[in-house]
């Protein structure tokens, strides 16, 4: 990946260092134009989070004060844990020691919040239990396809992510919106993949829990992270945040003349 491509598309200085220390990319590849993805995070703002919950929840009731988030966790088959694909495979998609579904489908119920379960493909087919509550739901790649949706343009109305070693959060940081880290397997991913940024506290602006009664714990606390996630975001996309698309179209013309 990367060594053989003409160019490579980049975000800033502290991107291009990282991704070549991991695949040998050579300077000169870069283009410094962003990433078109980030483009549907700000798109005008709409009523798909409305629709989203009506769709993908059981006689959901929604209102202004009505939250959605998400959880997208890395791949944990990585992890070469066996009782952990096998927290999954019960359902336990959290992977953590004091999972309770309907303890969490309540607790969701009565702060008035929904969330979307977005596992790896492998993981989704892996968990032998459906999750269809009245406020858990899996976002499935046949929803989008039905419904000619990106990812991303999900991301984007929802109200706060919930991860654990996953990328997806620096795109995320785009959105100010509250992340909370699901820090509970932290030493197996550091020992089998190790991270790119480190230490993993100082590079993560959010919460850190490890248990389910953190998660809840956090989810209804008062977000102080804001001024952490600009700063974050500002090391790893210092170039205007949107119009990617069209700034790398724009470039791959000029390099193309040349």
């Amino acid at each position: 990946m990367g060594q053989g491509a003409d160019y490579v598309a980049s975000s800033s200085a502290l991107y291009e260092s990282l991704m070549s220390a991991c695949v040998g990319i050579s300077d000169d590849k870069y283009l410094r134009v962003g990433f078109p993805r980030i483009d549907a995070l700000y798109g005008q703002a709409d009523e798909l989070s409305e629709a989203i919950i009506e769709q993908l929840f059981d006689a959901p009731k929604v209102n202004k004060q009505t939250k959605l988030g998400i959880y997208m966790p890395t791949f944990r088959f990585e992890l070469e844990n066996e009782s952990v694909m096998q927290e999954i495979s019960a359902g336990n998609f959290l992977a953590v020691s004091d999972f309770d579904l309907q303890q969490l489908n309540a607790f969701l119920q009565q702060h008035n919040q929904f969330l979307l379960v977005r596992l790896h493909p492998y993981e989704q087919k892996f968990m032998k239990q459906e999750l269809r509550l009245s406020n858990i739901a899996v976002l499935e790649d046949a929803y989008l396809v039905e419904h000619e949706l990106d990812l991303y343009e999900i991301l984007r109305v929802t109200d706060y992510l919930i991860t654990d070693f996953s990328s997806v959060y620096f795109d995320y940081l785009h959105l100010n919106k509250p992340v909370y880290f699901l820090a509970n397997h932290l030493n197996e991913y550091l020992a089998k993949r190790g991270i790119l940024l480190d230490p993993y506290e100082k590079v993560t602006p959010g919460v850190k829990v490890t248990s389910q009664t953190e998660l809840e714990q956090a989810m209804v606390s008062d977000d102080h992270c804001a001024a952490k996630r600009t700063e974050c975001l500002e090391l790893s996309y210092s170039i205007p945040k949107n119009a990617n698309s069209q700034r790398l179209f724009d470039q791959l013309i000029e390099v193309k003349g040349d």
